[in-house]
């Protein structure tokens, strides 16, 4: 099956609404996920990271291009070292937000995703946990873009984020 064509050759931030943006990571290989930037008139939220130093650089690079002091938040829908490990670049100027069990997997979990290859060049990967954590839902203020957050009914606790009405 082949990929679709929007999808690029290097991970790159595409404009899908105003202001919404999806960080795509070419099909195959491992450790491979989406990201998402959210911008407001004042302040942004990123939805994940990624996996290793060197792809979370080219998302910081990427979203530094849309938001160049970088985002405000940085939200973690689960505890994936594809979309963790990346958090020590934008912190501490972004305030790390996820599930409060997303944070205690992440903690548990720590850097084992690794271990499941061993000759991936990981890079100098710090592990960032979240420091702002809710138990039911969230929800931002007015003065941010418009992203609500709530834990899905999963085994593993995704968070989902979105945009109700993002004009």
């Amino acid at each position: 099956m082949s990929a679709p064509s929007f999808v690029p050759a290097k991970p790159a931030l595409r404009e899908i609404a105003d202001g919404v943006y999806v960080f795509e990571q070419p099909p195959g290989g491992w450790c491979l996920n989406n990201a998402g930037l959210i911008t407001g008139s004042s302040r942004s939220v990123l939805i994940d990271t990624a996996a290793t130093e060197q792809r979370a650089r080219r998302l910081k690079a990427e979203v530094e291009q849309i938001v160049p002091n970088g985002p405000d938040m940085v939200v973690n829908t689960h505890f994936h070292g594809d979309h963790v490990f990346g958090n020590f670049l934008f912190a501490p100027r972004a305030t790390i937000v996820a599930h409060e069990g997303t944070r205690s997997d992440i903690i548990e979990a720590g850097f084992g995703l690794r271990t499941l290859w061993p000759t991936v060049e990981w890079g100098a990967l710090e592990l960032v946990v979240p420091d702002l954590t809710f138990r039911d839902s969230a929800r931002r203020c007015s003065c941010a873009p418009p992203v609500r957050g709530g834990r899905a009914s999963q085994p593993t606790g995704h968070q989902v984020a979105y945009c109700p009405v993002h004009p």
